[in-house]
């Protein structure tokens, strides 16, 4: 597979071969293309988005840090987005609760990445 710089990418790549949608193992129909939000855009959330956006998907960073120039600085500023997807690039200790802020901001998240 490569560095692990890419194995996000090459997995969704497999999964989304054709129309973009998988089955679970429940047989539930998912799509994989749509909007991800990227928690934390230090160099690993910077990596994911960077994956994400060359998949095709719409791409929304947030990042406390005003340097990180996230396209966000509040997880509360995404609340009612279309989301899709989430990816937690944060410190492993703040981990559940991002998790939960943003689930709780963006119930439309169906699939998430820690």
């Amino acid at each position: 597979m490569g560095n692990a710089s890419n194995a996000g990418a090459v997995l969704v790549r497999r999964i989304s071969a054709g129309r973009g949608i998988y089955s679970t193992r429940s047989g539930e129909q998912v799509d994989v293309i749509g909007t991800a939000v990227v928690v934390g855009y230090g160099s690993i959330g910077r990596v994911h988005a960077k994956n994400a956006k060359s998949l095709g998907w719409n791409v929304v960073t947030i990042d406390s840090d005003p340097k990180a120039e996230a396209n966000l600085i509040k997880i509360e500023h995404a609340a009612g987005s279309e989301a899709t997807h989430a990816v937690i690039s944060k410190p492993v200790d703040t981990h559940i609760d991002v998790l939960c802020k943003t689930l709780q901001a963006m119930p439309s998240i169906k699939t998430v990445l820690v």
